[in-house]
This record gives C-alpha cells, sequence and structure tokens, in this order.
C-alpha cells in the first residue's frame, strides 16, 4: 500500500535474545535500550482505521494478522539489538509465495461501480498495468465487468476485486494471504488527486504508477525499500531476493530513501524478477541436441562467458552477440548434456575439487555431463557427478563455479536461455594482414566474398598463436565489421599478427 507514515529509528545494541521466545512482546517493553520501539509502540504504529474496523498495516501497504505483526516483531528486535534475523526467504507452507501457473493464467478481477465518476479511470489504468506484467511474465489477468456490480472481495467469480476505500492511499494482498480488505485492490482517488504530501513525497506520482505497484504485490513482490539497503525503511526479514537491490524499482517507496523523481514505471529489474518467478511470457522452448543456448545468470541477465583455450575459468559478463556466450547442447546420453562452447568447440568442464567450471576439449568425461532442471518455468543446470547446480557472483568477471544449496538461492542461478537450433556455420580463419606498414587490418570488406557473408552474425578474434584479442592488452576493435588494430595505438608501437572468423547465419 501507499500511504505516509513515519519510520522508526533503530538503535544498534549488542544485546542478546536468547529469552524472546519465552516472554511475551508486552513483558518487553521494560526491557529494552533507548531507540527500540516497545511492542506497544510497534503495534500502535502499525493500527489503522478503516471502515470502523482495526487492521494491521506495515510497510503502508502490506496487511498483517496481529499474530503476523508479533512475528515481524521479533523480526524487527533481531535487527535492532545486533542478533541474526530467523530466515531472510518469505515462504508459504513451505514454498515462495506466488501463484500456480494454472492460477496464473487466471488472475480474473472485477472493478467496483462504486469507484462513480472514477470508475473509467480505474478500468483503463487496471488494464494499462496489468498489460505492462503481462509484457514481462507468463501471466494473464482477466477484467470481467459482468462481476462489476457485485465486485468484492468474497465474489466467487472473480480472484479479486479492485474497489475503492475510504484509507489512505491505495492497499492490496499477497497470494498466499488477505489484504487491507482481503482479496481486494483498493485505491483512494481522492486522497491522491487532492493530497497535497504527495507532492513533496513523490512528485511524479501517478495512480496508473500506483496500480502497477499494487499489482506487484499481487503477483507476490514484496517491497524493495525492506531490504537493509534502503536504510530507512526495513521492516523484516520476510522476503527472497530474487535480484540485487534497485532504488528505481516499482516495489520501492520514493520517500524510503528511494528515487525521488519515480512515477513507479516497471525497471529491468523487475522484469527480470517476475520473469524469474512466473517465466516469460509465450510457449515454453524446446529443448534437444543440437539447440544453440546462452547461460543467463538468474539475479542480474548476465551471461556465462568462456573463451581461450583448455583451462580457461568461465566468467559472467553482461550479455551482448558475443559468440563466446553461446553453447550447444550435445546428447550426452541418458537425456543427458554436454554444454559445446559454440565458438571452440571445447565443452564445460566441473572440477572435481574447486568445483570451478572451466573450458577443455570435449571427450567422454563424465565431468562434462548436465542435467536440465526445471526453474521457474525455464531450466538450470546441475552437474550430474556432483549434483550441485551451476551457480555465479552477478559481478562483472566472476567465475563460474556449482553450489549445492542453488534450490534455495534461486535469483544466483544459471538459466537456459535458448537461441534456436544451430542453422549457420563459422568461416575458417581469415588472415589477410600482418602488423606491417600502419597495423592490422582484418576488415569484412577486405576479403574475398567468396571467404565471407555480407551480414555476420558474430565474430571472434584472436592472434596467430591462438590468444584472443582479449587477452593481448593491445588496443584492438573487433566488431562485426572485422578487426582493426593500428600500431600507433600500442605502447611498443606494434600490433602483433592477428585472425578473424565470422558466424553466416
Amino acid at each position: 500500500m501507499l500511504a505516509q507514515s513515519k519510520t522508526p529509528t533503530l538503535t544498534l545494541c549488542a544485546v542478546a535474545l536468547s529469552c524472546l521466545a519465552c516472554v511475551e512482546p508486552d513483558e518487553l517493553d521494560e526491557q529494552l535500550p533507548d531507540g527500540v520501539q516497545t511492542w506497544t509502540e510497534f503495534r500502535d504504529a502499525a493500527a489503522t482505521q478503516v471502515d470502523g474496523e482495526t487492521i494491521y498495516r506495515v510497510e503502508w501497504d502490506l496487511a498483517v494478522s496481529l499474530e503476523e505483526l508479533e512475528r515481524r516483531y521479533e523480526d524487527y528486535l533481531a535487527l535492532a539489538l545486533g542478533d541474526e534475523p530467523r530466515s531472510t526467504v518469505n515462504r508459504h507452507n513451505g514454498a515462495v509465495d506466488i501463484w500456480s501457473p494454472s492460477q496464473a493464467q487466471n488472475l480474473s478481477y472485477c472493478v467496483s461501480n462504486a469507484f462513480g465518476a472514477n470508475k473509467g479511470r480505474a478500468v483503463n489504468e487496471m488494464a494499462t498495468a496489468a498489460a505492462e506484467w503481462e509484457a514481462a511474465a507468463d501471466v494473464n489477468f482477466i477484467y470481467d465487468p459482468s462481476q462489476d456490480g457485485n465486485c468484492t472481495g468474497s465474489n466467487p467469480n472473480v480472484l479479486f476485486a479492485v474497489a475503492p476505500w475510504s484509507g489512505g492511499g491505495a492497499c492490496a494482498f499477497f497470494p498466499s494471504g488477505n489484504g487491507c480488505v482481503p482479496r481486494t485492490v483498493v485505491m483512494n482517488y481522492t486522497d491522491f488527486d487532492t493530497n497535497p504530501v504527495w507532492d513533496n513525497l513523490a512528485p511524479n506520482l501517478t495512480t496508473l504508477g500506483v496500480f502497477r505497484h499494487e499489482l506487484g504485490h499481487v503477483l507476490g513482490l514484496r517491497h524493495e525499500h525492506t531490504r537493509p539497503d534502503s536504510g530507512t525503511c526495513f521492516e523484516d526479514w520476510n522476503w527472497a531476493a530474487t535480484t540485487p537491490y534497485d532504488v528505481n524499482s516499482v516495489m520501492h517507496y520514493q520517500w524510503c530513501n528511494g528515487f525521488t523523481q519515480s512515477d513507479m514505471t516497471l525497471t529491468a529489474a523487475d522484469l527480470r524478477s517476475v520473469e524469474l518467478l512466473y517465466s516469460a511470457p509465450g510457449p515454453e522452448p524446446v529443448l534437444g541436441p543440437g539447440t544453440r543456448v546462452r547461460l543467463r545468470h538468474g539475479s542480474t541477465g548476465k551471461c556465462a562467458y568462456a573463451q581461450g583455450g583448455d583451462g580457461y575459468t568461465v566468467h559472467n559478463w553482461e550479455c551482448w552477440s558475443d559468440p563466446n556466450m553461446v553453447f550447444v547442447l550435445d546428447d550426452a546420453g541418458s537425456g543427458r548434456y554436454r554444454l559445446r562452447h559454440e565458438a571452440t568447440n571445447q565443452c564445460l568442464y566441473v572440477e572435481a575439487n574447486t568445483q570451478q567450471v572451466r573450458h577443455w576439449t570435449c571427450w567422454a568425461d563424465p565431468a562434462m555431463r548436465f542435467d536440465l532442471v526445471p526453474e521457474f518455468g525455464g531450466y538450470r543446470l546441475r552437474h550430474v557427478n556432483s549434483g550441485r547446480t551451476l551457480i555465479g557472483h552477478p559481478n562483472d568477471g566472476e567465475r563460474v563455479y556449482t553450489d549445492p544449496d542453488a534450490a534455495d538461492e534461486p535469483w544466483q542461478v544459471y538459466l537456459v536461455d535458448v537461441l534456436g537450433p544451430a542453422t549457420g556455420s563459422w568461416t575458417r580463419w581469415l588472415d589477410r594482414d600482418d602488423a606491417g606498414g600502419s597495423g592490422d587490418w582484418e576488415l569484412l570488406s577486405l576479403f574475398n566474398p567468396a571467404d565471407v557473408c555480407t551480414n555476420p552474425s558474430a565474430v571472434l578474434c584472436e592472434t596467430t598463436n591462438g590468444n584472443s584479442h582479449w587477452w593481448t592488452g593491445e588496443t584492438v576493435s573487433c566488431t562485426l565489421n572485422g578487426l582493426a588494430c593500428q600500431n600507433a595505438q600500442q605502447s611498443d608501437g606494434l600490433c602483433e599478427d592477428y585472425r578473424v572468423k565470422f558466424y553466416c547465419p
């Protein structure tokens, strides 16, 4: 929900929490150091009167029961008193709190006639916000106008209602629980249109952006600013980090150390997060021997990059059209696959002692076999020998390795991006020039047309003794137009001798 509130100030102290489990919250009020909220203060700050009833709201648009509020208070104390929190992953009955694949295709809703003059506005803004989430993930919001006359959360003919309310701001619900109003997204247009406080807190905020935010909750997303990274609005540890912290996220309040000018538009991290949870929209790709794939990091969308000769480690880099990021699935028998690097015909190999992923000549080594395991509507890669999953740190240049606990850290897993069947081929290595004269010029336009294609989709550049241009330390341009190295730009005044080859679709 979007509404204003005072964020509690936390004072960190080294106080043991071993007694919390055996003390009622009210009994702690006399035992806490200065600066730490008592249970009574925490409870009263969350209490809100709506239509004559008391509800408890946290993070300003999430409704919780009194029992859940007590659990959150324990998490608050764990952070405030310097102890470790109980959990960093929010689960409901042992699972991530999202809709089932079948239910995600039928997120039906109505828009209450009680909006009056704002009814058309609510219909249009809901449709627009829903379409933006649908474009990012395999979910389907379905508006049923026939139920608008009885548009409440108790209407069994729709999954949820969209209705006006008397509380400030707006509020939604999670797949597993009630909201401020059960199974209802509520919106106070009058508050957003006339309350001047919003102009100061979030000058570019729109009610369309608010609907985007609330539908994020409906899909199971938590507030981005609940992370300690925000520094001001941490609530609890009842969440799982699907992507790195994003200050611009549609789920981040502008006034919680967020981006003040945000209009709550979906960011790249928001799109990646919901795709992880529900998979990308459209039919599931077909995988099999000969399929070209990339390995995309679940958290950042970066790709596993393999380059060089035998024994080179595999790293994490920004995805682009570099052929060093393309692998081919080879049949390794019994439904298993090898990942053969398309550019070099070498295979991914997991070292038994370090669990690092390296690049080796392909052969019948069982250390090169992987299973495809379903993950968030796609697939992750599990090493057959060790049962460990390909996983990696999100930073550029970090090594790829395997981890036994990948199922609990899906945001670190490499997922399989299908590029389609192998339909093209590489040219032979081409070397028309050396470093004499002004430099080494291995340009597409200078080769015999019989040796190249007009519009290659990838290029590889290396020295004639097999070292990638990346490792020479020289200033070299390697693009789809070929390679250019100028002697004058090198520290020793002379380029190495390079060769190139092109991938022709």
